[in-house]
Parts: structure tokens; C-alpha cells; sequence
């Protein structure tokens, strides 16, 4: 989900069987014309969720620290007509 809290915009992804079912918390840090970053650098994986419009197509990606190593993991989507 996404709230807004003041100026602040939040997104809150819940994952099956992580977490005990509760939403991990990420603040909008970047916004571009097509292009939006929310992080929490206090989380275990992932620190950055990111999403970016291409076209007729959307790319989400996770990334961060894993085990003190970058990791990122890439969600190519396309718009289904």
C-alpha cells in the first residue's frame, strides 16, 4: 500500500510468509518523471525498491546490501491489454 504522512509519501509491501505478515515500511527518496525510489536502510533486503515506466512497460527492482555483498534482483512487467 502507499500512505502519505505530511509531505512524506510511503510504500508498504507486505511478502507471503515473510515478516509475520506485517509491511516493511520504504520512504519515497527519489522521484523523476518516470522513475520513483523508496528506501530503508535499516531493513535486511532489500534497502531500495525502485520503479521505472518504459514505454508500455514497467520495471521494479530490488537492491541493497545481502550478506555485506550488492545484490539486486530485476521485475520486468508489461501492460496487458
Amino acid at each position: 500500500r502507499m500512505e502519505q504522512h505530511g509531505s512524506d509519501v510511503f510504500y508498504i509491501p507486505v511478502v507471503k510468509d515473510q515478516n509475520e505478515g506485517k509491511g516493511v515500511t520504504f520512504k519515497l527518496t527519489i522521484q523523476m518523471d518516470k522513475k520513483a525510489q523508496f528506501s530503508n536502510p535499516e531493513h535486511d533486503f532489500p534497502q531500495f525498491v525502485t520503479y521505472e515506466l518504459k514505454g508500455d512497460s514497467m520495471l521494479a527492482e530490488i537492491s541493497g546490501k545481502k550478506e555485506g555483498k550488492d545484490a539486486s534482483e530485476k521485475f520486468p512487467m508489461v501492460r496487458v491489454k
